[in-house]
């Protein structure tokens, strides 16, 4: 490694040692400012103290201490420290940029081969490399820096685990950006999560991803942002940045038309499948659709739902058999409705109530007309969901859902009886309510779409006003 050519700091020592005393035995005090003045002058002389000084620099501030306490030399002494500091943190500096250049020509042209050891067999993309200024093995996160007083440089521990960013993820719908990090788990395990950008940016609130096993706390918390933000600088070019969106159902316009539909994309001619992106490896992404991003793992239950199985020919033999019942036909119908709703200006949404006695067939027929989208089942991924969920479940569902149907099994189970209908209005209306934030307003979610429920009694005898009714 270059270093910056330096003095012997014994003879640096030896030489402020002298100045000292010569300073201490003057006869007046313009001699003694002269010597000063002289040894701030001499390069050699001043090469030699800036050598002691990073040497042993509890010794130079003894005698420099000693110099300040000569009558009329206190500032001369102060100026002459700042000198030496000054010159000795310059020298450090060059010599860390130094080392950094050395290190990253030894280094690999990727950081891949520095985390084989934890990575697992996990691929990262291409080309990503470490930061100047910072060093990323398998066994943590270290910065370079200065030593105050001597300027010598040296690698601090910031983390005990390495973590990194894989991927980008742009809303299509608001442009808000997330992250992919990806970490080592205290298991061993190299684990992908993403996270909003305004998260990673902030130190309070990149804390809550120890939940996740991430290997920051709130004593490392602030370095890990600075981290992260000049890895990401360091590798623009190299991290892959993915089309997702928060909610299914329409998306893009013209020839880029899309229609999310659990995780897959519906396109004129073709449906594209791509495993949960959460949990997929930034380098294997399939950059060329838009992907569902769900960082609620209380929705991805929902999400699950809404698949294929079985075989096209076996699910129309199967509706076939309910042909004679048009009641039955009408909640199948109604629950091929919701994409049109995109394609129809101004048209709203609207409710389809099954009710009536107890063992009629009301939540058969709930199930008949979910086969057409996804799981029929009230457990595991189903798609069935009772009225005892929370309203803002609901809200949260129906926004998830966009542009496809929400399935409420029997209302009696509603926690509340005023539940139901303000849950009627609510969705008939396709607004959500609105809430404040610490930032301002947040905007209310918006749901396109049919809810099918069943009952014994009519869900209207829920409600009082009349444009529920009316649209019920």
């Amino acid at each position: 490694i270059t270093v910056v050519a330096q003095a012997d700091p014994a003879d640096g020592i030896s030489r402020l040692s002298l100045l000292v005393e010569g300073a201490e035995a003057a006869q007046n005090r313009q001699a003694a400012i002269r010597r000063v003045a002289e040894a701030l002058g001499d390069g050699t002389v001043m090469k030699g103290f800036v050598a002691a000084q990073r040497a042993d620099p509890a010794a130079v501030s003894g005698l420099l201490m000693r110099l300040g306490g000569v009558a009329g030399l206190k500032l001369r002494a102060e100026k002459l420290e700042r000198a030496i500091r000054d010159e000795a943190r310059n020298q450090a500096a060059i010599e860390m940029q130094a080392r950094i250049e050395s290190a990253q020509e030894r280094r690999p042209n990727c950081i891949a081969a520095s985390l084989a050891e934890c990575l697992s067999g996990h691929p990262l993309p291409a080309g990503l490399v470490c930061p100047d200024g910072w060093e990323i093995t398998a066994s943590g996160i270290f910065r370079w820096r200065i030593h105050r007083d001597s300027g010598d440089t040296r690698s601090v521990e910031v983390s005990h685990r390495p973590i990194v960013v894989e991927g980008r993820l742009r809303d299509v719908q608001d442009n808000t950006v997330s992250l992919a990090l990806g970490w080592p788990t205290a298991a061993g395990r190299w684990h992908v999560h993403p996270a909003p950008r305004l998260q990673v940016a902030d130190a309070r609130q990149l804390v809550m991803l120890a939940a996740h096993d991430a290997p920051v706390t709130s004593n490392n918390a602030a370095e890990l942002v600075a981290f992260l933000g000049d890895f990401e600088a360091a590798n623009a070019r190299h991290i892959p940045e993915l089309r997702v969106s928060s909610r299914m159902g329409w998306h893009g316009r013209g020839a880029d038309r899309c229609f999310l539909w659990g995780r897959s994309q519906v396109r004129p001619g073709e449906i594209l499948t791509a495993s949960p992106i959460e949990d997929e490896a930034p380098a294997r992404w399939a950059r060329g659709q838009v992907h569902l991003l769900v960082t609620d793992v209380g929705l991805r239950g929902l999400v699950e739902g809404f698949r294929a199985e079985g075989s096209w020919a076996g699910w129309i033999a199967s509706v076939t058999h309910a042909a004679p019942y048009p009641a039955v036909f009408l909640g199948l119908y109604a629950a091929l409705v919701p994409p049109l709703l995109g394609l129809l200006p101004h048209s709203s949404n609207f409710i389809l109530d099954l009710c009536g006695e107890t063992s009629l067939g009301k939540t058969t027929a709930l199930r008949l007309a979910v086969s057409a989208w996804g799981c029929p089942d009230e457990r595991g991924s189903g798609l069935v969901y009772s009225w005892d969920a929370s309203r803002v479940f609901i809200e949260r569902a129906a926004a998830l859902g966009d542009f496809l149907p929400l399935f409420l099994d029997d209302t009696k189970r509603a926690r509340r009886r005023e539940d139901v209908g303000h849950t009627l209005y609510d969705y008939s209306s396709g607004i959500g309510r609105g809430r404040g934030t610490p930032q301002g307003v947040q905007r209310p979610t918006r749901a396109h779409g049919v809810l099918l429920s069943t009952g014994e009694a009519p869900a209207t005898s829920f409600a009082e006003d009349g444009g529920t009714r009316a649209r019920t």
